[in-house]
């Protein structure tokens, strides 16, 4: 449902979201804020997150996703969508504002993907999303972070947006469906769900960890309580 290819600026800077996280044996801690520099190696100037998606704006010096303002703050992405580093960073597009789109038809969180049906038409404003993209950069410590970044064509309502890190693949069918080989009720064990939640169209989200587990004979996700200090993300 996902299509990669360049893309413009201007077209990404669209109620924008950005996320930064710092991975460590899939431990987490909720914390929100509204603008932080992650101090990467790669894009010089680390990432600032923001929401403009703009090097240098506001701050000099500070790397972003897009090339802004003169200065000494790096970029993620060639104006023209095209990663510096391919190997590391990626977007993602999707049709937005079409009829004809591909969507999901009334899948569940919770549900075996298997059990998931897609179909053509037009998805609601909140969940109408165009781009993805991600990064992945070490710090001074050797610390690897995952920045996420995503977009909606409106941020009215309560919505959310979730990232999910499967271990094994999930295909659509040529039809109606989906294929999954996840062997654990259609996903793996430890399978990871960010998610990222918008409370009646707020600005502020709250970011939350779900890890896919057995619970009696069935499995689900399960939100993870994490100690303080064991990770961090943020998100504008």
């Amino acid at each position: 449902m996902k299509t990669l290819y360049p893309l413009k600026k201007k077209r990404i800077i669209r109620n924008g979201l950005s996320i930064g996280l710092l991975v460590t044996l899939l431990l987490f801690v909720n914390l929100s804020v509204m603008s932080q520099v992650v101090p990467v190696i790669i894009p010089d100037g680390g990432v600032e997150i923001d929401g403009d998606l703009e090097s240098n704006n506001p701050t000099d010096g500070a790397g972003d996703w897009f090339e802004g303002l003169p200065g000494t703050g790096d970029f993620i992405f060639n104006n023209d969508g095209t990663p510096i580093d391919p190997l590391m960073s990626h977007i993602y597009v999707d049709p937005y504002d079409s009829n004809t789109d591909l969507i999901f038809q009334a899948s569940k969180f919770n549900e075996d993907p298997n059990s998931w049906s897609w179909t053509s038409g037009k998805a609601s404003g909140k969940s109408d999303i165009n781009n993805v993209m991600f990064h992945m950069a070490s710090d001074a410590s050797n610390d690897m972070w995952l920045f996420l970044g995503s977009d909606r064509m409106t941020t009215n309502g309560t919505s959310y947006i979730d990232f999910e890190f499967l271990q094994n693949a999930v295909v659509r069918d040529p039809v109606s469906g989906f294929v999954s080989d996840g062997p654990h009720g259609g996903r793996t064990l430890n399978d990871l769900i960010v998610s990222v939640q918008y409370d009646n169209g707020g600005s502020a989200p709250t970011i939350m960890f779900y890890l896919w587990s057995q619970v009696g004979t069935d499995y689900k996700y399960v939100e993870q309580v994490i100690p303080a200090g064991a990770a961090l993300a943020f998100t504008n």
